[in-house]
């Protein structure tokens, strides 16, 4: 037998109809009567205890079928992108930018630190260092150029910056968006098939030393044919890391995990080459005109605003799909100060499978 909600009226007239089936003796029961109010008085509490049993079962359903299929709300993860450490002019010899060096923003008290060493080598200019934000969740995400602050001197380093967007950054995944993560597992069921790779590509995380998510897979393209498929993924920073790309791999191929001492079956198809590879960066550059509501917006920031603006919005842009001028117009239109903008080029722009659009040079002239 199925569970009934009854609402209040439904208690009262069953009360009175067992009242009149089993007695004779007490015959008024119209609105405002002693004997109804002695019936409406438990009928309210009934109906209470009606509705949060109700909702409890609207809560404890899909806990109960997360929980069997083992699909807990994820934890937050860190915010990552990319500084770039430019030299005076271009050096004779080569500079290491040693791992774990921290770096201030200018608008915040967060911090970061760069992930691995690099070296700028001997003739260049410019190194780009992978950081990572020591505040976990959103409070790490950054707009274009506010990265700016060294912890300490580098010989020969006279300024940093961070080029695109610090991203990546998120807080306690949502209800909405675990019952979008548990739709895309149930299509992965059938293994072997694109949604399932897909999904699988979705599950490769890198974590630090203290098992928190540092890096994570946001966007994932596919390219197949007869007996191969090519899959491209895009990283929570940015260019996705080896490591990150490697986790992708061994999710989709399966084997032996050494760490944990189990075999991972898999999820692609016997017979089916599957290479994950990174999604390329294709950067879209823009000559713009824009007239201010007055001369007090032609500021840098109000530049880098809009440039932070399109970058975020050619992101979002999925592989195979492309993005109208009229859309982009309608995203500069939105910075605060702008009345009319217009872009010095006619096409759509288009993202390939194994690409993902972020922002190249801006050029704006002001009239």
């Amino acid at each position: 037998m199925t569970f009934q909600v009854k609402d209040f009226r439904s208690i009262v007239l069953a009360m009175i109809n067992h009242a009149k089936a089993t007695q004779d003796k007490v015959t008024d029961f119209h609105v405002g009567s002693v004997v109804r109010t002695l019936f409406e008085a438990p009928a309210v509490e009934i109906d209470e205890f009606y509705q949060q049993v109700f909702r409890g079962l609207l809560d404890a359903i899909p806990v109960a079928v997360y929980k069997a299929f083992d699909h807990d709300l994820l934890p937050p993860a860190y915010a990552s992108g990319f500084v770039r450490f430019w030299a005076k002019e271009k050096t004779d010899k080569a500079i290491v930018i040693p791992a774990g060096f921290e770096i201030y923003r200018e608008d915040s008290d967060v911090k970061y630190a760069t992930r691995d060493a690099v070296t700028l080598a001997a003739g260049t200019s410019y190194i780009d260092a992978r950081v990572t934000a020591l505040t976990i969740g959103t409070a790490g995400n950054a707009d274009i150029g506010v990265l700016s602050i060294m912890s300490s001197a580098i010989e020969s380093i006279t300024s940093i910056s961070n080029p695109k967007p610090v991203t990546g950054g998120r807080d306690h995944e949502t209800e909405s968006e675990r019952k979008n993560r548990f739709l895309e597992f149930i299509t992965s069921l059938s293994r072997g098939t694109v949604p399932s790779i897909i999904y699988a590509a979705k599950l490769a995380t890198v974590t630090n030393a203290e098992g928190e998510i540092a890096e994570y897979v946001t966007r994932v393209g596919i390219d197949e044919g007869p007996g191969y498929m090519d899959v491209y993924i895009y990283g929570s920073g940015g260019t996705p890391s080896n490591e990150l790309i490697r986790k992708a791999q061994f999710i989709i191929d399966g084997g032996y995990d050494e760490s944990t001492g189990e075999l991972v079956p898999g999820y692609r198809g016997g017979g089916v080459s599957v290479l994950v590879s990174p999604i390329v960066e294709q950067s879209v550059d823009f000559d713009i005109q824009l007239k201010m509501l007055n001369d007090q917006y032609k500021t840098d920031e109000i530049q880098e605003e809009i440039e932070t603006a399109l970058h975020n919005t050619l992101l979002s842009v999925k592989a195979g799909e492309n993005i109208s001028i009229a859309e982009l117009r309608t995203v500069v239109l939105s910075i605060p100060g702008v009345s009319k903008v217009i872009f010095d080029m006619e096409t759509n722009v288009e993202c390939a499978a194994n690409h993902v659009l972020n922002i190249g040079k801006l050029h704006v002239e002001w009239l």
